[in-house]
């Protein structure tokens, strides 16, 4: 009977002919995953115990998957996100560790104190449900034009008994709100043009949903919908926080020259591009 260690092996010689960055931990992600181990050291332990037949299909039948270039979120459904698993599907954004800073830019700025939040574009649903774990006395309302995508949102929500967040299916520019409704907008919008999107891995290119990451053929269509948007919906010096392309910074603050805006913020990401603006009404 093959060990854990020979299907590692296989597996591994099946994945050496594509180019993929780390094949030793998609492998052991994808065999803790089917063998229900809660952890990949756990699994790396058990090396040597001799692997269930029953599991060899279907664990090749992933391999095989993250062979052709699917990302590994979609394959196994889901993602860590700062302190917790959100479900993922390929109606979704994978979420990214530069959205945990936005999340983290959020909960520096509004403690524990009640907020009424809105998120624009929530897609799975991991801002608007951090922002609820982390902050419970805040009303938050999440909105996606995607209903497939809000499916995700809100099963992430019912995992962790969240109930402080309305989900509602809406177009950016008829959103269902009246004027100074929100203490806080937050929003990680598509900010692709068609240009780049044509250049991304084919792991963003060919898995992850277009309307998600591509805003027109600049690339700003969508961040100025919602800096239009959210000077009406936000209340006298209330908060928008928006992750936006780390070239775009200069063309977005030219956009908003004379729209109002008290201030706007610039914040760089944890590689030191221009990647967040913080706007005050």
């Amino acid at each position: 009977m093959k060990t854990i260690r020979d299907i590692r092996v296989e597996a591994l010689t099946l994945l050496s002919s594509v180019t993929i960055d780390t094949p030793e931990l998609v492998v052991d992600i994808l065999l803790s995953f089917v063998l229900n181990y809660p952890s990949i050291h756990e699994m790396r332990f058990d090396l040597s115990l001799p692997f269930p037949k029953e599991y060899i299909d279907d664990f090749f039948s992933l391999v095989y998957r993250a062979q052709r270039g699917e990302p590994i979120a979609y394959i196994i459904g889901k993602k860590y996100f700062l302190d917790f698993v959100f479900l993922t599907s390929s109606a979704t954004l994978i979420p990214r560790p530069e959205t945990e800073e936005l999340v983290e830019l959020v909960l520096r700025d509004i403690d524990s104190q009640p907020t009424t939040i809105l998120d624009i574009g929530t897609g799975s649903g991991c801002i608007a449900c951090s922002l609820a774990l982390y902050r419970p006395s805040s009303r938050i309302y999440a909105v996606d034009i995607s209903l497939e995508a809000l499916q995700i949102a809100y099963m992430n929500a019912c995992t962790y008994n969240i109930t402080s967040i309305h989900f509602l299916q809406a177009d950016l520019y008829m959103l269902p709100f009246q004027p100074n409704t929100f203490t806080h907008i937050v929003s990680n919008p598509p900010y692709l043009s068609q240009e780049e999107h044509r250049h991304l891995d084919i792991s963003v290119k060919d898995f992850e949903p277009y309307q998600a990451l591509v805003a027109g053929e600049t690339g700003l269509e969508a961040i100025k919908g919602v800096l239009d948007t959210s000077y009406t919906l936000l209340q006298n010096d209330g908060f928008l926080y928006l992750e936006i392309g780390h070239l775009q910074r200069q063309e977005i603050e030219s956009y908003i020259t004379n729209m109002g805006w008290k201030y706007c913020v610039c914040k760089e990401d944890l590689s030191h591009k221009e990647r967040f603006l913080i706007l005050k009404k």
